[in-house]
């Protein structure tokens, strides 16, 4: 039963994720292989990065999130049906640290499975355009399950997330899976954790737009922005971003004329579930958290209120005045773009 419940969520979080965004790129699924995975990603979009990663590729995914959130019984409930693993950080305490060993437990189990894991090994996210030193939490649970079996063959796959407007509605996405690396080499002749580590940031870097200076961080993203980057394109980018770090003079690129805005049309539309979202998100502290929350409450919220108005629409009108509605405020959220 859970496991229907996972594939139905996928394929209906896809289809909210296509609707979400404008345009998704897909870029080097092929590398993902058909043995055990760990999907290792920047993190950069609270919960949106995992959604990405799982609903695109085949395996049957889990991906760990920090513990804290498991603390009451029905959530913990709700969120272990969604193939979450709590992972524990020391700001929850040296003492529950010793959990983690229930969930490099859990993984390797998923591993005899051919099933993967998707972690950040950043640690924390955030939206700025560089990567962040990595943890070893990853390495450490490779190594865990390689010695309780070393003929497992856990491939780390690099995936590089890199969002055109980090808050946006109707914005893009490129998820970008990199070459795997097979762990076990790492651990085979001696333990190089810290190997295993440089290798995956040293891949990852190239799957994003990363700016290594973070002291001259604001100057050069200033200076990026002037010249119209494709952040879709990371390779494109990071040439960019090195010629600026060498001092060349790049000519800035001009802007395009600015398509026409449907916001108050579809705001009007949709007044109701707009509204309910505007009131949520006054309550939002971190603003990292707004995409992923916009879309957990999008999914659920609008589809409910279509359902509600076109519900009544029929019963008193008919269902030509209902399917009229449909068709004219379900397309109006695509012209919508905040």
């Amino acid at each position: 039963m859970q496991r229907a419940w996972y594939f139905f969520l996928r394929i209906y979080v896809r289809l909210g994720l296509r609707f979400y965004f404008r345009k998704i790129i897909l870029n080097g699924q092929e590398n993902i292989p058909k043995g055990p995975v760990i999907f290792a990603a920047n993190h950069q979009n609270a919960f949106m990065d995992a959604l990405l990663i799982v609903c695109f590729n085949s395996h049957i995914t889990h991906f760990l999130t920090r513990a804290d959130i498991f603390k009451k019984p029905l959530t913990r409930w709700l969120i272990s049906t969604l193939n979450m693993i709590p992972i524990y950080r020391i700001r929850d305490g040296w003492k529950s640290l010793s959990e983690n060993e229930k969930t490099f437990d859990a993984c390797y189990d998923l591993f005899l499975k051919n099933e993967a894991v998707v972690i950040f090994p950043e640690g924390n996210h955030g939206d700025k355009r560089r990567l962040r030193p990595l943890t070893k939490g990853f390495a450490r649970i490779a190594f865990e399950s390689w010695q309780k079996n070393s003929e497992l063959d856990i491939s780390i796959v690099p995936v590089g997330l890199n969002y055109s407007n980090h808050q946006g509605f109707r914005e893009s996405v490129s998820v970008f899976f990199g070459k795997p690396i097979s762990a076990k080499n790492y651990f085979k002749d001696s333990t190089d954790i810290n190997g295993l580590r440089d290798e995956l940031s040293s891949q990852l870097k190239r799957l994003i737009s990363h700016i290594e200076n973070e002291n001259q961080y604001d100057s050069i993203m200033s200076q990026l922005k002037n010249l119209n980057p494709d952040f879709l394109d990371p390779e494109k980018t990071n040439q960019q971003i090195s010629r600026i770090e060498n001092g060349e003079v790049i000519h800035t690129k001009q802007n395009g004329s600015s398509p026409i805005n449907f916001l108050w049309y579809a705001s009007v539309i949709n007044f109701i579930p707009l509204f309910i979202w505007h009131r949520i998100r006054k309550g939002i502290k971190d603003p990292v958290f707004i995409t992923s929350l916009k879309f957990g409450v999008g999914i659920f919220l609008f589809p409910a209120f279509y359902l509600l108005v076109g519900t009544i629409l029929f019963s008193f009108f008919g269902i030509w005045i209902a399917i009229l509605w449909l068709a004219i405020s379900i397309p109006s959220m695509l012209l919508y773009k905040k």
